[in-house]
């Protein structure tokens, strides 16, 4: 799309306001008044991401586009993609140490001369 066709963003598409489009694009929220918006192409999601409440798409605004709002992208960033680890992980408050374990490790030696695996 040249500059003079209008401004074309990529990035994921939310749930606006009455009479706007919103997209998280880079670090930033933006609205935009959606009779301004010329197309919306969805795109696919990028490998290993699961879905969430957004859209991946590339949004084609006319020259002149109204920007109705900005704010800090990382306030949805929850909303975009989907927490790849387990709800009891991601649910703490303070990720949990992982420590060595001397019995462990002594059980675990055992067991593979027992089976025969060193």
């Amino acid at each position: 799309m040249s500059p003079d066709e209008g401004v074309a963003l990529a990035g994921f598409l939310l749930r606006g306001g009455e009479g706007a489009v919103r997209i998280v694009t880079g670090s930033l929220c933006l609205d935009f008044a959606a009779d301004d918006v010329v197309a919306i192409d969805e795109l696919p999601l990028p490998q290993g991401v699961e879905p969430g409440f957004a859209i991946p798409v590339e949004l084609r605004l006319r020259v002149g586009a109204r920007l109705l709002g900005a704010s800090p992208g990382d306030l949805y960033e929850e909303l975009l993609v989907k927490d790849p680890r387990p709800f009891a992980i991601a649910a703490r408050p303070e990720p949990t140490p992982l420590r060595d374990s001397p019995r462990f490790r002594e059980l675990e030696a055992a067991f593979r001369r027992e089976v025969g695996l060193g």
